[in-house]
């Protein structure tokens, strides 16, 4: 299945160059995959890792269906993303504190190395009989943990821990950013969870971004340079933070969305931007789109210094109206299928748009975007947008959280794999030999067209827009087939400018085409 998802030109989130790129998602799923979301990721060996989470959709709103232990991930996963191929190891006999830990909810993480670092966390602790925040930090050694799960033998000799109460923390974000790790948001979770007002648990925010350092010998843990920025801005929880870069190409975090205000349940809307010297709240734009977190694709055009943020689905506090053309609010955070792109320009403002294609079905919540191998990017991973040149695989979706409808809803661990690909320009340098690789004629054309892609090219993926951007046709099959019903329906369109791509395995081409009945 292949969704095509081109920038909507509604009034409301307009600019009149648009977008200068197009977004694809294919679905890839291995039926067999196990659904889960809300976990900790890690990468060795082109084996993709993943630990904790859930296995049901979104919590329940009781005190008894809050968190059901039944329901937490209690195995170790190792998939490989090519071949469908898994692997689980059960935590099941491991000791107590890690057993618990392993099996935690919305911790936070960061992969170094062949380590993965995981910290806080909520669940159930069994030794204490409560549920708790868990207040721990774990080492995985991934090249001991991914062999091991693949050969079916005890990863166990790939764990170390250590314990520390500022590390007391669940449903905040983690991220690297020069020689410190920063922790933005969170908060200290303890007892069971509900709905209803009733003295069931104790919750209190961190309302800090923390920034220290993991000092580990291969043997002990240790924390090191710790300190903390409190600012009421920060308290926050289930937000996004995505590595960015800032004009000058400056590396730094940006924070976006979370929830809730102190004196409301109400999403936070203001943009925090972080590098190594300064700390920026951005108060002059509210972000619209996808407030929990949710896949996030981190995009930097050196040219024009303009940072992309692309958003797959997730909650969020407006949605687009049927017709396109109307942000609509929505207090109660729906589930939503909407795919957008939030756009920071050089000096400071910012703006959103959303693509008019989206996910077939309530999607993104607490699932992960992995980037793919041999993107050109940034040291943090941040995709060099200037050197992008036709259709590019950027990455995956996997995971999260799939709800039946908006509100209020029945939902499910999503098992879903998607293919991210952007389609931008292609660089004059790439342009010598397009036309080798497909001849249209005529070129203007009255009504009549021909397309005939050389030898060796044999496009499966077709894509036509008009001189707004607007999506006119989308293709996927067979080359006969698609370029086919392309001159089939051609007679039919309208006079004036369209541009036409097609895609193979591995190359795109771009034809600016033009029909006029005058000819």
């Amino acid at each position: 299945m292949m969704l095509l998802a081109f920038l909507c030109f509604s009034p409301l989130f307009c600019q009149d160059s648009g977008i200068p790129f197009s977004v694809e998602i294919e679905e890839i799923t291995y039926d067999d995959w196990p659904g889960l979301h809300s976990f900790s990721f890690g990468e060795w060996d082109d084996y993709w890792v993943f630990v904790g989470g859930r296995r049901n959709g979104l919590h329940g709103f009781f005190a008894v269906t809050g968190f059901p232990e039944s329901e937490a991930n209690d195995e170790l996963w190792v998939m490989d993303k090519e071949t469908g191929l898994y692997w689980s190891y059960s935590v099941s006999g491991f000791p107590d504190e890690w057993r618990d830990f392993l099996r935690g909810t919305n911790p936070q993480y960061v992969q170094q190395g062949q380590y993965l670092y995981i910290i806080g966390g909520y669940g159930k602790d069994n030794v204490s009989g409560d549920f708790v925040t868990f207040d721990e930090l774990l080492a995985i050694d991934l090249s001991i943990l991914v062999p091991a799960v693949i050969a079916g033998n005890s990863p166990i000799n790939a764990f170390r821990s250590m314990r520390d109460p500022r590390l007391k923390v669940c449903g905040g974000e983690m991220h690297e950013l020069g020689e410190y790790l920063y922790m933005v948001g969170g908060q200290d979770f303890n007892g069971l969870y509900n709905q209803l007002g009733n003295p069931t648990y104790t919750q209190e925010y961190t309302s800090e971004i923390r920034k220290f350092k993991i000092a580990d010998d291969g043997l002990l843990l240790a924390i090191e340079d710790y300190s903390a920025m409190s600012h009421s801005e920060y308290h926050r929880r289930d937000l996004s933070l995505i590595n960015a870069v800032f004009p000058n190409e400056e590396l730094g975090l940006a924070a976006f969305g979370g929830v809730f205000k102190p004196d409301e349940d109400a999403a936070y809307l203001n943009p925090i931007y972080i590098t190594e010297n300064n700390i920026e709240i951005d108060g002059a734009y509210d972000q619209k789109m996808s407030q929990y977190t949710c896949p996030v694709l981190p995009l930097f055009d050196e040219t024009n210094q303009i940072q992309y943020y692309l958003f797959f689905g997730g909650i969020s506090l407006h949605y687009l109206s049927e017709d396109g053309h109307t942000l609509i609010e929505d207090p109660l955070m729906p589930f939503i299928d909407e795919i957008t792109a939030f756009v920071r320009y050089p000096g400071g403002s910012s703006e959103e748009f959303v693509l008019s294609e989206k996910f077939d079905e309530l999607l993104g919540a607490n699932a992960k975007f992995i980037p793919a191998s041999a993107v050109p990017a940034y040291g943090n991973g941040v995709v060099k947008y200037d050197e992008l040149s036709g259709r590019t695989l950027l990455g995956y979706i996997y995971g999260g959280i799939r709800a039946a409808i908006p509100n209020i809803t029945p939902s499910s661990a999503s098992n879903r794999l998607f293919e991210v690909y952007v389609t931008t320009p292609v660089r004059t340098k790439d342009i010598q030999g397009q036309t080798e690789l497909v001849q249209i004629f005529p070129n203007p054309s009255a009504g009549q067209l021909s397309v005939t892609p050389a030898a060796g090219f044999s496009p499966r993926y077709l894509v036509l827009q008009d001189a707004k951007g607007r999506k006119i046709m989308s293709l996927k099959g067979k080359q006969d087939q698609i370029l086919s019903t392309l001159e089939s329906q051609w007679e039919q369109l309208p006079d004036g400018v369209y541009f036409l791509r097609l895609f193979d395995e591995g190359r795109g081409v771009s034809r600016r085409l033009l029909k006029a009945a005058g000819l």
